[in-house]
């Protein structure tokens, strides 16, 4: 679950969202990109302005890209990207990915529902998928000053539920970096493969 402020929050400054964070220097997507055949397929879960999804079509990859806010999805539409709204919960697609980019997107779902989400993650996922999973570290969940829900994890909580959801964690980055909150913030980039 997403929370509503969280959503419509996104909806209200989704092209300042655009104009600060959606460019094609986000780190690793490049990287992430080269690890997949042109025609393989991709999902964007959680695409925000579609700008990652474009990035991995010019790649030659197919790509489905979802988000709960539908001014995002409108963006990533304009971007050429095949988009639709959705949450993270409505995953009943048939479809099996070679990859899936949840780029500091599930950072908004409750701390609770992680495992769940993995797993989800992990049945629409062929074996030896890659799973490119961004988050914030830090301890418990709260409310930001924006309105946002967010939850805070430590690379090894994260490395254990990812393993406990059919995931073999195979690369960590830790950095630093300003969001729409405009505070440095610690994060973690973990790949990991379906087993």
């Amino acid at each position: 679950m997403v929370h509503d402020a969280t959503v419509e929050f996104y909806d209200a400054r989704a092209d300042e969202y655009q104009r600060k964070l959606g460019t094609a220097d986000t780190p690793f997507l490049q990287e992430f990109a080269a690890k997949f055949e042109p025609g393989q397929r991709v999902l964007d879960f959680g695409c925000g302005p579609g700008h990652c999804a474009a990035y991995f079509a010019g790649a030659g990859l197919i790509v489905d890209a979802t988000d709960a806010s539908a001014e995002m999805i409108k963006l990533a539409t304009r971007a050429g990207v095949s988009a639709k709204v959705s949450s993270f919960d409505d995953t009943s697609t048939e479809i099996i990915y070679d990859g899936i980019w949840a780029n500091f997107s599930l950072l908004h779902a409750e701390k609770a529902d992680s495992f769940r989400h993995l797993k989800t993650l992990r049945r629409i996922s062929k074996l030896d998928a890659v799973l490119h999973l961004g988050m914030k570290i830090g301890e418990g969940d709260r409310i930001d000053h924006l309105g946002r829900y967010y939850a805070y994890y430590q690379t090894d909580e994260l490395t254990d539920l990812l393993s406990e959801a059919g995931f073999e964690v195979f690369f960590t980055h830790q950095g630093s970096g300003f969001g729409m909150a405009g505070l440095d913030e610690p994060w973690v980039v973990l790949w990991a493969r379906a087993t």
